[in-house]
């Protein structure tokens, strides 16, 4: 009877729409230790002392107290960073701690993997970086505000690895994945660049009712006849096979008036769902009246999701 309910429970596990991913896998080796250094500037007014936030591998971050209230930080320059830039949640100020939530500098001009922090809340204007592509960036989805002209007009589809684990010692030939779309965080941009529900972008034209479930099948259609049967990706609910390594979770974050989507895909160990090992981060052209909503973009990412997995192998 225990054997019985247990598998009832991993059934609908499996079958939900949506994952409770632990998000704060997506750090490297763990929270960066953050040391700072108080520097007033010449106001000496409380709100605009800056601090120095470094991690002791040579990345160095500016921030400013946003509002003292909320205990809440913004990013005002990113000094240098090696590689992968890290950008923590929290930082500690005397006794206080404060949350990250406002990116307001523009990125390094150069291709590295960036983890913005899973507290952040606006990407503001003078923080655009449509200029160069990063290998890879995961968007989170605390976002609520990108300004009009700071979000990213083209991102390199890239991997970031997560914690010590390496895709090429993981996934081989003939490596199988369970995959499903999770749209329950996706947020459509308005003309001000605030975001507001998906729902919105939805009611402006008539879908299929499957369409989430349409959507899929093309992404997978994509990915498979791309891979050639070097990688096999199937649907979440298919019938199980007993060779399958690992999840792949598509997790649209945005959606532009176009179409446009911006999205983070995660692989997770077939064990634990929740614990993703590998993220990936794209966007891709849309058709904003599709009745199947995601086609076009899941297509464009179905295949170049396995170019990048083939050959980072």
């Amino acid at each position: 009877m225990r054997a019985f309910i247990l598998a009832i429970l991993s059934l609908c596990i499996l079958s939900a729409s949506a994952v409770d991913l632990d998000v704060n896998q997506l750090v490297v080796n763990g929270n960066p230790t953050v040391i700072h250094n108080g520097v007033k500037n010449k106001t000496k007014k409380a709100k605009e002392i800056s601090y120095l936030v470094t991690d002791g591998t040579g990345q160095e971050l500016i921030m400013q107290v946003e509002s003292p209230e909320l205990k809440a930080l913004k990013i005002t320059k990113i000094k240098s960073a090696r590689g992968r830039l890290v950008i923590p949640d929290s930082v500690e100020i005397g006794n206080e701690t404060y949350a990250v939530v406002n990116l307001y500098t523009k990125l390094l001009a150069k291709s590295y993997e960036v983890r913005l922090p899973n507290t952040l809340t606006k990407i503001r204007t003078s923080s655009s970086y449509n200029y160069f592509k990063l290998a890879a960036m995961p968007l989170p989805i605390s976002l609520k505000d990108i300004g009009k002209s700071s979000f990213i007009k083209e991102l390199a589809i890239g991997l970031y690895t997560i914690a010590s684990a390496k895709l090429n010692e993981n996934i081989t030939v003939g490596t199988r994945f369970r995959t499903m779309l999770d749209c329950s965080n996706l947020k459509y941009i308005s003309n001000s660049g605030k975001l507001v529900d998906f729902d919105a972008f939805l009611s402006k034209h008539v879908r299929n009712d499957n369409w989430e479930e349409e959507s899929l099948k093309y992404f997978i259609q994509k990915f498979n006849s791309e891979a050639d049967g070097q990688l096999i990706c199937r649907d979440i609910n298919a019938k199980e096979h007993p060779n399958y390594k690992y999840y792949m979770i598509i997790k649209p974050i945005l959606i532009d008036s176009s179409g446009r989507i911006w999205a983070n895909i995660y692989i997770s160990p077939i064990k634990n769902i929740n614990k993703p090992q590998f993220v990936m981060a794209f966007t891709a052209a849309g058709d904003y009246d599709d009745a199947i909503a995601l086609r076009d973009p899941l297509k464009e990412a179905g295949e170049k999701i396995a170019k990048l997995i083939l050959k980072s192998m």
